[in-house]
């Protein structure tokens, strides 16, 4: 059964700097934490230098959420 979202719903979301940020050698950025444990567990499940890469599709990203 479909439901109707009433007028007065507001959207929200929330991001995680480790799940979306990308760009990990760019602009000073040094290494988080999260880069450090990411490094000494297996690599495939936890890459932190491509990500979602909002870094370079910020304006892009911010397009598609107002679509939303």
């Amino acid at each position: 059964m479909l439901m109707a979202i009433g007028k007065k719903f507001m959207w929200g979301g929330a991001t995680s700097a480790f799940q979306v940020e990308g760009a990990r050698d760019e602009d000073g950025r040094g290494l988080s934490l999260m880069d450090l444990r990411a490094s000494s567990r297996n690599h495939k499940q936890m890459d932190t230098e491509v990500s979602v890469d909002q870094y370079h599709h910020l304006k892009e990203d911010i397009g598609l959420m107002k679509e939303l």
